[in-house]
């Protein structure tokens, strides 16, 4: 079978497999009505050979790697939410107004959203080539895919819009049930307490892929012109799918979806957004440090300009993103706060 700098992938799972199968079923169709008997019996070989396996050996085990690496920081990052969960204080929670039922209903579609962004980054992921910055980098790394900022934002958000929805379902059903659901009453705590941090993230993944990605000439270059180059032309658009739907159900959230009283009642502190946001960036910024030195490579081109270069470009560059996101994080609180 051709090697994937030269085949049109379209994926790394069924869908992509069912693509490559078609292109090359199509091509052994023409072969055999140009009377080539040899190039429509090797053009059905690798036809059938995709549609067996879509994926060449090394790229499968490389899969396999990286999703095992992955799937260890997902249990990790659970733990950590299920634990901060337990300590939240049981707040007092006021009994389920049934006219507010809508507010299940769009957490429903904010919960289906976020699983659908996580679904088409992993699904609709592009297979790396040998000597790919990315098969180096995930290959190689200590976290999988956790080394990009864009997966943590989007597994934060399948984990907080799931955690939304359960939490407003056990509330509904505790009401028709005329039951006292402690931990769901803890959970719809921490959500709405998280909510204004969430959704500043979900802003600045928006922000943040546009400035240093999309319009960043190095990344249309090396990573956008390179997968175009080799087929997968739906790349951009699934880039631009999974990094901009966050903004508006963020704003859609803390401005109507959350109950305002409830939120009001219940949002920390703002120095623990910001120290929280200072935490993350700072493990963020050390964990690629580690993973350059595993791989010489970073998850994204524009990094080059800014980590690893003088001390001071690097903590203007890191002092400059948390300040704008703290800053994101106030603006995200000041909307929950206007009258819708």
């Amino acid at each position: 079978m051709a090697g994937p700098t030269r085949r049109a992938g379209h994926g790394d799972g069924v869908a992509g497999a069912a693509k490559d199968a078609a292109t090359a079923t199509a091509a052994a169709v023409l072969a055999a009505a140009q009377g080539d008997a040899d190039g429509a019996k090797a053009a059905a070989h690798v036809a059938a050979t995709d549609a067996a396996r879509g994926l060449e050996e090394w790229q499968r085990k490389w899969y396999a790697h990286v999703y095992r690496k992955t799937l260890v920081w997902v249990a990790l990052f659970l733990a950590l939410v299920g634990y901060a969960v337990t300590e939240v204080e049981d707040p007092h929670v006021p009994p389920f107004d049934p006219s507010e039922a809508w507010r299940v209903w769009l957490t429903l579609c904010g919960a289906l959203l976020a699983w659908s962004t996580l679904f088409f980054d992993i699904y609709f992921g592009t297979p790396p080539a040998k000597g790919d910055p990315k098969e180096i980098l995930m290959g190689k790394n200590f976290n999988g895919k956790f080394s990009y900022f864009t997966f943590y934002i989007i597994f934060s958000f399948t984990v907080y819009w799931t955690s939304c929805l359960v939490a407003e379902v056990a509330w509904l059903w505790g009401y028709a049930h005329y039951q006292e659901v402690v931990w769901a009453r803890k959970l719809l705590k921490f959500t709405y307490a998280g909510a204004p941090l969430i959704s500043a993230l979900g802003v600045m993944l928006t922000l943040l892929f546009l400035k240093f990605n999309w319009f960043e000439p190095s990344w249309q270059r090396e990573v956008l012109g390179r997968y175009h180059q080799r087929g997968q032309v739906w790349f951009g658009p699934t880039m631009l799918f999974t990094h901009l739907n966050q903004t508006p159900i963020s704003l859609l959230d803390v401005a109507f979806i959350k109950n305002r009283k409830f939120a009001e009642a219940h949002r920390p502190e703002f120095i623990v957004f910001a120290a929280i946001l200072v935490a993350f960036t700072v493990f963020f910024v050390v964990s690629t440090h580690l993973n350059f030195s595993l791989t010489k490579h970073y998850p994204y081109p524009i990094f080059s300009k800014f980590l690893g270069t003088t001390w001071k470009a690097e903590l203007t560059f890191i002092g400059t993103q948390t300040l704008v996101t703290i800053l994101m994080t106030a603006a995200m609180v000041w909307v929950s706060r206007i009258q819708v």
